[in-house]
This record gives structure tokens, C-alpha cells and sequence, in this order.
């Protein structure tokens, strides 16, 4: 098995997940497109819409203290282990896909909300 991403960039279970966003020790970023994003039609509780390519200022926004959780819709979660490489190299120590991306979360039975459409 080749990996074509940091293999510091850890798969986290959605249940722990969810624990770390309430107990404010995980940062959560949708990082999926604005077309998948309106299709899908649903968002994490908890999440925050980020771009999968930031800029050095959307970088400066994320607290690296925390641990830094990104999901796509991607087949294996391929767009967020790119973007978790990228925040690796940009200097974040903590990074991780959620394991199943938007699916793996409903699947784990864990709340979303309703995307409203962009004004």
C-alpha cells in the first residue's frame, strides 16, 4: 500500500470527532467544493466551510493548538488528505480526515443541519 499523503495525517473515527468538537479540543473544516457543498444539502453540527487550497491569511485563522479534522466527499477521502498535507507542511502538528467523510458522520448518526443556500 503506497500512501500518497503525510502518514501523519491520521483517519479519525466520527465519534471522536464529534467528542473533540464539544470538548473544544478538535477544529472540524468542510472543505468540500461549493457545488458538493449545496448539493449534499447538509453540513456537520459543528463544522466550518474552509477552502481545500488556503491562502497564507485562511491559514493564520486556524488555531494550531487544536487538533485539525477536514472532510470531503471524496472517494477515500482523497481531497482531505491532500489538504491535511498541505496544513502538515504549512506547520500544523495535528492533523486528521473524518473516516467516511459527510457519509461516515450520518452514518454515525451524528447531527447536521440543513445547508442554506448561498445569499
Amino acid at each position: 500500500m503506497t500512501h500518497h499523503h503525510d502518514p501523519a495525517v491520521l483517519e479519525i473515527d466520527p465519534l471522536e470527532v464529534q467528542a473533540g468538537l464539544q470538548a473544544g479540543t478538535v477544529t472540524l473544516l468542510d472543505i468540500r467544493s461549493q457545488a458538493l457543498f449545496e448539493r449534499s444539502g447538509e453540513r456537520a453540527i459543528g463544522d466550518r466551510r474552509f477552502p481545500a487550497d488556503p491562502d497564507p491569511a485562511e491559514l493564520a485563522s486556524l488555531d494550531s493548538e487544536r487538533l485539525i479534522v477536514a472532510y470531503c466527499d471524496c472517494p477515500d477521502e482523497a481531497a482531505s488528505f491532500g489538504f491535511g498535507t498541505r496544513l502538515r507542511r504549512a506547520g500544523f502538528p495535528r492533523v486528521g480526515v473524518l473516516r467516511g467523510g459527510m457519509a461516515g458522520w450520518r452514518e454515525a448518526g451524528l447531527p447536521t443541519e440543513q445547508v442554506v443556500e448561498a445569499e
